[in-house]
């Protein structure tokens, strides 16, 4: 195996610096898709501290094997090859800090801010968070924070959702995120990066321009609202994710981006290619911008029908659909992009 003494000079810092970490750890069982192969060498780093201390061992006994970092695995096809590297699996580093909770009088803190010219609460979250849960929490009594409604009920984590500006019901992560701290692969130092140095718009973060950036944790802006509001909007994007989305079958969310002035679902259906299946893997009968695994779907499977739908798509339309989930490989095969499908 390519890296085979690399690896085994990470395991070993791995296990004498008290990080979890596994050979041959099924990646299938870390995807929304339920699908993929194994990962060579898998580490769950325990929070930011160790998160760090992972990337800087791969970058001084790594020897060029493959790195790969995953949250939730919301938004990704794994290869069915798997990956013949690491994968660092970020869902144990999931700190959340309220700014009210370190404040030395939360009471005060939270009626000053309710009452002045800025009613706001910052939250610090891990990358590997679920947003979700973040979500979840920010509406709670105890905090009756608004801003994040429109998460709850994406599937992915916080680190995730800064990279791909997760978005939904007419907000996204931009609104809210006031600043991102990330890890240097190619240098080896950590950095920081506020509002507008972020560069994020629709599904687009500064960190897809710069892949050897890895997003450790954010900060976000949340306003002081109405808690009975906040829950009930939550209820109301949940009941329409139930209802629209195939949340039946696994998948990893949208397939494709928004084209402008149109939708990728509306193009694929009008395309006759709802209920179309190759293998495991069809477009949703419920929401043709999906594709779901109706059991035993590979990953072959899901890249002949995305092929399947764009050549279709762009024999009606004269547009090619640009896919939003992400094609994780080791890179070492020669059909490793979605530029190849």
């Amino acid at each position: 195996m390519p890296f085979k003494e690399a690896l085994e000079a990470l395991f070993e810092a791995f296990r004498a610096n008290g990080i979890l970490c596994k050979w041959n750890e099924p990646l299938s069982a870390h995807t929304s898709f339920r699908i993929g192969g194994n990962a060579a060498l898998a580490v769950w780093p325990s929070g930011k501290t160790q998160l760090i201390l992972v990337l800087s061992l791969w970058r001084d006994l790594g020897d060029g094997c493959p790195l790969c970092v995953l949250g939730k695995g919301s938004n990704v096809l794994i290869a069915d090859e798997g990956f013949c590297g690491l994968v660092v699996l970020t869902t144990k580093a999931k700190r959340v800090v309220y700014e009210e909770d370190e404040a030395p009088n939360r009471a005060e803190f939270r009626r000053r801010a309710e009452t002045g010219s800025e009613p706001y609460c910052r939250v610090y979250a891990e990358c590997g968070a679920s947003l979700m849960a973040l979500a979840f929490a920010c509406g709670q009594p105890d905090r009756e924070l608004s801003g994040l409604e429109f998460a709850y009920g994406i599937p992915g984590t916080v680190g995730g959702a800064i990279v791909m500006n997760a978005g939904a019901y007419g907000s996204d992560v931009e609104r809210v995120l006031v600043s991102a701290d990330y890890y240097d692969l190619q240098n080896g130092c950590t950095g920081q990066l506020r509002d507008s140095e972020m560069h994020l718009s629709y599904r687009h973060s500064i960190f897809l321009e710069h892949p050897d950036w890895v997003v450790l944790s954010g900060v976000f802006k949340l306003s002081y609202g109405y808690g009975p509001d906040i829950r009930e909007q939550m209820k109301k994007n949940m009941e329409a994710r139930r209802e629209k989305q195939p949340l039946e079958y696994p998948s990893a969310g949208s397939v494709f981006k928004r084209p402008v002035d149109n939708f990728a679902a509306r193009m694929i259906d009008t395309a006759g290619l709802k209920g179309v299946a190759v293998g495991g893997a069809q477009v949703s009968e419920k929401h043709a911008g999906f594709i779901v695994n109706r059991g035993g779907a590979t990953a072959a499977d899901v890249k002949a029908l995305v092929r399947l739908v764009r050549d279709e798509v762009e024999k009606l339309y004269r547009y090619r659909l640009e896919c939003e989930i992400q094609l994780v490989s080791d890179g070492l095969n020669e059909d490793d992009g979605w530029d190849t499908v």
